[in-house]
């Protein structure tokens, strides 16, 4: 499908004017040129103005485009964009080192990208904060663990298998959260709306309203 910037923007809903934003600032791939040099687009023009929108929906709206061109980069490197969006908000670039489709290969490359010993990876994974990937690569999910547990180790000398009791209580937080996010973006898949960043933002409120209720308990 070759079309042209009104038929993009009526295909996308998105003004011309913001799609020429997107397209200064990288976020689009460039449009191809017709014999009369017009600029042409197609599918995957559509497919990732969609993505952006869905994106600028996730993290309460509050992605900026730097962090939005990070998480295209992290999914275009095989990443989920539930991951990708997570280390955005988080302040973390594009990942690369050791990276093989959805993660790092090694226990080696993940100490490297978070910034933290071999040994506290070890043993996360020992206290079954990090699972046992096997032979798979370790998640963006396992990067986030490790730097916010060495952060708290460092300061309050806190031991990994310290914190193993909280596990299965987060564990079903975030399986209730998941099962409420589904819910929503099915019924948002019936209204035509991007299911993808519905589950995200909803993902996300839910994370902020737990962050309120930790503070308020912790307070008491």
């Amino acid at each position: 499908m070759i079309m042209r910037m009104q038929e993009l923007a009526a295909q996308t809903g998105l003004s011309k004017t913001k799609i020429h934003h997107y397209l200064r600032e990288g976020l689009l791939p460039p449009s191809q040129k017709s014999a009369r040099n017009a600029a042409l687009y197609g599918q995957i023009h559509v497919d990732r103005l969609n993505l952006i929108a869905g994106l600028r929906g996730a993290a309460g709206g509050k992605l900026s485009i730097p962090q939005i061109r990070t998480v295209l980069a992290n999914v275009e490197s095989g990443m989920s964009r539930a991951s990708a969006v997570r280390l955005a908000v988080e302040g973390i670039g594009p990942v690369s080192a050791g990276v093989s489709g959805a993660g790092w290969e090694t226990a080696e490359a993940l100490a490297s990208e978070a910034g933290v010993t071999l040994g506290l990876v070890r043993a996360l994974e020992a206290a079954n904060l990090i699972p046992d990937h096997g032979n798979s690569a370790y998640s963006a999910g396992d990067l986030l663990v490790a730097r916010a547990c060495d952060s708290l180790c460092g300061s309050l000398g806190v031991e990994p298998s310290d914190l193993t009791p909280l596990l299965d209580l987060i564990r079903e937080v975030g399986d209730y959260s998941d099962s409420l996010a589904r819910l929503y973006s099915s019924q948002a898949e019936a209204a035509s709306i991007d299911p993808d960043g519905v589950r995200i933002a909803m993902r996300d409120s839910i994370r902020g309203f737990l962050d309120a209720l930790l503070w308020r308990a912790l307070e008491t």
